[in-house]
């Protein structure tokens, strides 16, 4: 539904807050923590990412042609990384659980798995087993419809030469 945070360049995350209505005293306070939270992938020891993203986020317009053009840019850059996999959903698959809306799963080696759910002005945890097994579920669900690393690096790499020909 939206390019998920950890992978969204600043110039994205500010378009995206303004484009909410987002107060002008938080906006550049929120932007510029969502940035530092971008360490995590590129750190000394990163953490591991896998995104599912649908294509419609890649097609839709946040910001400007070039804002959108340098935030695939970005993905392409950051799915070459050993660390990161992204994997695009494509529009025209029908129905899955992600369009429900969009959740992370936290995997940890020494605590329970946590599912977190960031909604247009709050967000919430899910800890329940059960529950954060049907959002395996439908991780999986959702994978099997997605297109493969390579395949979804072609079409980021297409819609983004698009974007650049609107510069």
């Amino acid at each position: 539904m939206a390019v998920p945070g950890l992978l969204q360049i600043t110039e994205y995350a500010r378009a995206a807050s303004v484009a909410a209505g987002l107060p002008t005293n938080e906006l550049e306070t929120r932007v510029m923590v969502r940035a530092s939270r971008r360490e995590v992938l590129t750190r000394r020891s990163p953490l591991r990412f896998h995104a599912l993203i649908g294509e419609y986020a890649l097609r839709d317009q946040i910001g400007t042609s070039e804002v959108m053009a340098d935030q695939l840019a970005h993905l392409r850059d950051m799915a070459s990384r050993e660390n990161v996999t992204i994997q695009v959903v494509p529009s025209l698959v029908g129905w899955h659980p992600g369009l429900v809306g969009p959740f992370i799963l936290y995997e940890f080696p020494d605590s329970p798995a946590t599912v977190h759910f960031e909604h247009y002005s709050s967000g919430a945890f899910v800890v329940d087993v059960v529950d954060v097994q049907e959002y395996r579920q439908a991780i999986d669900a959702i994978g099997k419809l997605a297109l493969s690393p390579e395949a979804s690096a072609e079409l980021i790499s297409r819609i983004a030469e698009e974007k650049e020909s609107e510069r």
